[in-house]
Formats: C-alpha cells, structure tokens, sequence
C-alpha cells in the first residue's frame, strides 16, 4: 500500500478465508462491512489473485467518501434514488473502482470492487416504503450490475446470523444482566453455528469428514446443538460439585441439615489468621440474597455447598429464609 502500513486485521482474515476455502485463482470473494476495505481488496488480488467486491462502513482508509457523497448531491440534487457515482484508479498495478450508490432518497452504499461493471442492470430493484397514511408501497429503482451481484449473495452471510440469533438464540433462552455470562453464552452460540457450517462444508467432499452417521439427512442448527448436548442428557457427562482443588470444605450438619457450610478461605480454614494469643474470628461474606433485595446487607458465615453462595443461616433467626 501507498503508506507502507502492515496487513489490518480483518485484510487477514479475509486471505486466511480464501486460503481455507481453497478459492482458485481468478475466483471472486464479496463481504459486507467489518471486511470492507481498499486495502482488503488489493491484497486479495495482489497475493491470491482472486477478485472482490466489499461495502464500505468501518474501514475507510484511501476511501473518499465525503468526495463520492459530494458528487453524487451534485449531480442528483433533488431525488439521488436509484442513481450512482464512480471513481476509478490504481494501486500496487490492481485496478479497481469505487462507488456511491443511492438505494432510496436518505440511503447511500459505498462499494469497492476489483471487477464487475457499473452499466444498469436488466433487472431493477423494488423499494418499499410506506406513505403517509402508512400504507406500504413499492417502487422500482435502477441499479448498477456489481451492487446487484453483490446484493445476490450477501443474504448467505447474514443466514450465520440469523441460525445463531433468531434459531439459537441462545441470549433468550439464558437471560442475564452480567455482561459478562452475556459474553459467554454469544460466544458458545457462534461456536456451536460454525461447528455446524463446518459439518455442513466437510460433507460435501471437501475432506469427507463429518459427524453425521451414515443416512443422516443434512443438520440443522438445533440438530447439532442436541448432538453436542447429547451426553448431558444420558449420562455420559455429568455436572461434578464439590470444592475445587485444594479447598477442602466441611460442612455444619448441626444447624442447617448440610445445605450451607461454613465459609473456607484459600487456606483451607474457616477463620481468619490472627496473631498467636488472639480470638479467631470466622470468615463472613455479606449474604447474596440480602445484599441484592435488602435495603441493608446482611454478612453471615455460611455459603450453600454446591456453589459457594453466601446465604444466611435457617437457624438465625427473624425472618429470613434466603436458602
């Protein structure tokens, strides 16, 4: 590139994609807009060889945007709908072109591509709005041949998406407010929809290896999540509770009949170290059930032994019930 700047990001992730998909020379890739960028596509073509076309957001480096725009308002003032502007140049000896492209009167796509034509298509695009009654209506709008193509494919990439948000959806069936479990539980959705793209790309001779038996029909996501969660249900797998390695916990049978267990510390006792001579004093935790619906937290000495939940005693009186 012009400014000597080290390859970005997703400009790897997107030779890694074409690498792993085993993509042949003169191919062609299209992406949407985290993988966007001039300098994606001129990597591409100078180190593969394979043709691209990517929508413009994020990564706008060499990319004039604010000229495009300018030109395109110039040119078509009153309605820029189904209307386009191009500038063309050259780089590390890879031509290419940019484009604005007017889809209604307020939306506006930005485009790079290494090959196309920028020519109408023969078939025009079907916008839909509604009017001022509310009523929804539709107009035909003219659009160049390369943002056609590119609109042609784009929905595969969006079907990740929606397996993992709207078949998954796993954010709905485990609601959470820690930001972190909501992490957590996005990231063992995606995995579970790439193991299945993964299966569903072996099984179609790329390598002849799969997880599906002989005469299984093709997986779809929530067949795939039932095979990975299988051993769970027969009892192959179980969830194992206990203290962790090296904290060895006790439990005071005495007054809560086993439920709750005195608090342990990192060294295996339940008091804290004072000096030689002095009362010990037992380890207390301010209780998570009081803490979270009580105007005053309330600190006890006991945690439920499955998990280590600071809970209030049964035998301590008033009105607390918090096991």
């Amino acid at each position: 590139m012009p400014k000597g700047e080290p390859i970005l990001s997703h400009v790897a992730e997107c030779l890694r994609q074409v690498e792993g998909s085993g993509l042949e020379e003169g191919g062609w890739m299209d992406g949407d807009a985290w993988f966007g960028s001039i300098n994606c596509a001129v990597k591409l073509k100078r180190r593969k060889n394979v043709f691209s076309t990517f929508i413009i957001k994020q990564q706008q480096q060499y990319f004039p945007k604010e000229v495009l725009h300018a030109m395109l308002c110039a040119r078509f003032v009153r309605r820029p709908a189904g209307h386009w502007v191009v500038m063309v140049a050259e780089i590390a000896k890879v031509k290419l072109f940019i484009m604005a492209y007017a889809w209604s009167n307020q939306g506006i796509s930005y485009l790079v591509s290494t090959c196309g034509k920028t020519v109408r298509h023969e078939k025009n695009y079907y916008s839909s709005f509604e009017d001022a009654y509310g009523n929804v209506q539709t107009k035909e709008l003219a659009r160049p041949a390369i943002a056609h193509m590119l609109y042609e494919f784009l929905p595969l990439i969006n079907e990740h998406n929606k397996a993992r948000q709207s078949s998954l959806a796993l954010e709905k069936v485990w609601p959470t407010k820690c930001g972190w479990v909501r992490l957590e539980t996005s990231f063992a959705g995606i995995s579970a929809v790439d193991l299945q793209r993964w299966d569903r790309h072996m099984s179609c001779g790329v390598d002849g290896r799969s997880l599906r038996l002989d005469g299984m029909d093709d997986f779809d996501i929530l067949e795939m999540v039932n095979l990975i969660v299988r051993p769970l249900r027969t009892g192959e797998l179980v969830y194992h509770y206990g203290p962790q390695p090296g904290k060895e916990r006790k439990s005071n049978r005495d007054d809560d009949g086993g439920e709750l267990i005195c608090i342990w510390g990192q060294d295996g006792t339940s008091v804290y170290p004072t000096a030689e001579g002095k009362r010990h004093r037992a380890r207390q935790q301010s209780c998570f059930v009081c803490r979270k619906y009580k105007y005053k937290p309330q600190n006890t000495q006991w945690m439920y032994h499955h998990c280590g939940m600071p809970l209030c005693s049964l035998s301590g009186g008033g009105d607390r019930d918090c096991l």
